[in-house]
This record gives C-alpha cells, structure tokens and sequence, in this order.
C-alpha cells in the first residue's frame, strides 16, 4: 500500500470500519461516506458526498463548530470528541441522537482528510440510565431501611417506657425516672429527624458570614474533650482563610463529624490535623477550606465510592448510624462547596471541605430574647394542626393557662 491512498483504497477502508464513517475535505465538506453512514443519518445512496459536515450538527451548535473544525485541520491527531462523552447529531429528518465521535488524519492522493468514525450512543445512554436509575432505588431502599431500623428501636423503647409509667402510678420516683428515659428517647428522635433534614437538604437553617479560622478555634475545647488523650489534635488556623456563610451550628456538626470519624479510624492514636487555608480555583472562584487529616488505617476504593450513601459505615452498627459524610456532604453542599476525600489502606484519609468565600462582613449572632413573663390570658384561641397529637397537647397547655381554646385537625375543620 503506498503512503498516500487513492479513491479505491479509500473507498475499501471505509467499507471495512465496523461503523458509521466518512472523510472530509479541508473545506468540512464529505468527500466519502460508507453504507452505515448513510443509514445512520438517514441518506440515500450517495446523497451525503458533498454536503458540509455541519449538516450532520444541530443548527445551536454549528456556529462553534466551524472555529473548532479550523483550529482541528491545522494540527489534525487522531483523538475522540467530547472527552469521551456523547455528542448531539442530526439526522436527515431532523431527529438529534447521541454519537460517540472519533477523528483522525488520513493523507490521500487528493490531500489530507480527515476520517470521523461515528457511533450510534442512544441506546447506551439510554442503558446507563436506566442503571442509574436502579442504584437510585437500592439506595433508596437501604436508606429507608435504615431510617425504619433506627425509628423502630427509638420507638420501642418509648412506647415501653409507656407501659412502664402506666404500670408505676403510684410511684412517683419510678415515674419520674421512665419520664427522663422518656424524654431521652424522643430527644434522640428529634436528633434523627435533624440529620435526616440536613443530609435532605430541607433543615431551616440561620446562615450567618462567620471567619472560618475563628470558628474552628472556639470548638478547639470541645474538641480535645472528645479526642481524649491517645490521640494529638494539631490545629492550623490561618487567619486569612477567609469567611464563609453558614450556620454555625451546622459547622459544629460537620466538624464534630469529621473528627469523629478520624478518631475512631485511629485505634491506636496518632496525630490528627485540622487546618484551613485560602485557595484560589482554576477559575479564579476563591475558597475558604478546611481539612480533616488523620494518621489512620485509610480507606479502599470501594469505601471511598460509597464514602456518602446515607447508612453506609464501616463502623459496627452500635458505634454510628452511617450518616455522619453524608449529613456531612449535605450541608457542604447546602453552602454551595464541595467535599472531596483522599485516602488509601494504612496511608490515613483526608477529608477537604471548599466553601465558596464571602466578601461581606462577618455578623454576629443574634441576640437571646430575653425570658417572656408567665403566658396566661382569658382570650379564646384556635388551635389548628395536621396532627392530632399536637392539637391535644396544645390544647391542654392554653386551658391550663387560662385561654378558652377550640381544637381543630386540618384547615378544613378550623374554617368550620
């Protein structure tokens, strides 16, 4: 075969590719075509030679499309389009599919073409997701297990606790300690529901600008208390890293969480780093960051893909619910940042939260109301709620307190 191919060897090399392919000349224009090419994009016999490749390209993207082909034909290498990513074409009857797109420099007695080879990606898209679709429900399936584990045991043990009261009427020391239980228990209700709002993204939250740096030293006590003695807790706080919108105690919740994590994946102790730094994006966006390093035993890849998924813990189910990244995840993102994990088996993990920097002045917190005088009055009120329970308890604090109250579930029955 000589270096440079005549119409007939051109010919014979595109009827070879196992896909839609044909060439251009240097002016975009299709010099040859193979059958498949012509039944992907719906031509008769011939019909494409000719034709301008931006005949194959939605009318939105032909403009750019002319610079990049130029910009291509003076440093042609063969290479995929799109990064690998499928890429929009048009279809003789107007229709768009998806193609995977490959180029490349073919010399030619005529002059340097360019091959394109083009494969029908449709149906493959289509089939990721649908693959996304059902990792969609079997984390939603795990997620909801999970949520019905941990509501189920914490309302077990209230409504024991229930039977119990019930059965001590007359023992007013046993009733009082099964209320603390009582109240126990629905505090860690509450605390579920928090982080079930936080990792769902649909907590009522009090964004203040805070300086990053001085947020994390005020939690500097509260930290070493948890850490303990085994474990060296090294702070790098620099004071121009900047300040981020957030709710505070959501940070403290984040920060405890992390540590947390890093603590228990140090059984033997060791050091432990949390740092915050400036960083300045390829972009030009700026960050405020805070890392969490450890010294620990590291995670696998296959942790590392899961790192978020609400439930997920390599911890045993009594130590964590396997919420702590993904609440984690949740209000990092909340914050418009983003969360990005390095770790490898026995090398420890580093946990990197970017939140986007805030310009404006930090504000401080708002002041504590100051306690109101003993609520009582002769007013009458409505009470209106969805939930019966919430009527009734209602109801029976604002009688006790004097007020002529009228219960009603719903809209419907507070209009009535």
């Amino acid at each position: 075969m000589s270096e440079r191919l005549d119409d007939a060897l051109l010919g014979a090399l595109l009827a070879a590719v196992p896909d839609a392919a044909f060439v251009s000349d240097s002016d975009g224009r299709i010099a040859a075509v193979n059958a498949l090419a012509e039944a992907l994009f719906g031509y008769g016999r011939g019909e494409m030679i000719g034709l301008p490749v931006e005949a194959l390209i939605p009318d939105r993207l032909r403009g750019s499309h002319g610079q990049a082909r130029g910009g291509y034909a003076k440093a042609p290498t063969a290479r995929p389009m799109g990064a690998l990513s499928p890429l929009p074409a048009l279809l003789k009857n107007g229709e768009e599919i998806l193609v995977d797109v490959s180029l490349g420099p073919v010399p030619t007695t005529r002059g340097a073409r360019i091959l394109c080879v083009v494969r029908d990606a449709t149906e493959r898209r289509r089939q990721e997701q649908r693959l996304c679709q059902a990792q969609k429900m079997e984390a939603l399936g795990r997620f909801s297990g999970g949520i019905a584990h941990d509501f189920n045991n914490i309302l077990s043990a209230i409504l024991g606790l229930c039977d119990l009261i019930d059965g001590e009427s007359g023992d007013a020391a046993a009733v009082s300690r099964d209320v603390a239980d009582l109240r126990a228990a629905a505090t860690r209700a509450a605390e579920l529901t928090r982080s079930l709002l936080a990792l769902s993204r649909r907590q009522v939250l009090n964004f203040r600008v805070v300086d990053l740096s001085g947020e994390l030293m005020s939690l500097e006590r509260p930290l070493r208390r948890m850490l303990g003695e085994r474990v060296e807790l090294i702070l790098h706080a620099d004071p121009d890293a900047g300040r981020i919108k957030i709710d505070p105690s959501q940070f403290e919740q984040i920060v405890l969480n992390l540590v947390s994590n890093a603590r228990d994946a140090m059984p033997e102790g060791g050091p432990l780093t949390v740092a915050t730094r400036a960083e300045t994006g390829p972009e030009g966006s700026k960050y405020a960051v805070l890392s969490v390093t450890d010294a620990g035993t590291g995670m696998s890849a296959e942790t590392l893909a899961r790192l978020y998924e609400p439930f997920f813990s390599t911890k045993p189910r009594e130590r964590g619910t396997g919420l702590g990244m993904s609440i984690v995840h949740g209000i990092v993102s909340q914050c418009g940042g983003t969360v990005q994990a390095d770790s490898r088996p026995g090398r420890g993990t580093t946990i990197t939260l970017r939140f986007p920097r805030a310009e404006e002045p930090a504000t401080s917190a708002h002041p504590e109301s100051p306690p109101c005088a003993e609520l009582s009055g002769r007013e009458s009120v409505l009470v209106v709620d969805d939930e019966p329970g919430i009527v009734k308890l209602l109801t029976r604090v604002l009688s006790g307190r004097g007020y002529a109250v009228a219960g009603a579930v719903g809209a419907e029955a507070a209009i009535a």
